[in-house]
């Protein structure tokens, strides 16, 4: 498998097609690409971008790369331990 970067389209030299047996298929957008796009468009500043990819990533890791459906599951299961209305 092998990716493709295209510096002229403005994607900045990230891979945005990868091969796939015969062809070359588009690849499907990552979390902090998606995030960094959404914010070149409204014209945010570079610094403001580290930033924020900075606070998703940590958040990430904190949450030990879980979805956040699983993570939210997890933290309504704790909270029903806590609960004083817990029969039993």
């Amino acid at each position: 498998m092998w990716a493709v970067t295209c510096e002229a389209a403005g994607v900045g030299g990230r891979a945005w097609y990868v091969s796939e047996g015969a062809g070359i298929v588009p690849r499907t957008p990552r979390l902090l690409d998606t995030v960094r796009d959404a914010l070149r468009v409204r014209h945010y500043s570079r610094r403001t971008e580290r930033a924020y990819l900075g606070w998703i990533r940590r958040h990430i890791v904190f949450h030990a790369k879980r979805h956040p459906a699983e993570t939210a599951r997890q933290k309504f299961r704790d909270s029903s331990r806590l609960s004083p209305w817990k029969e039993g």
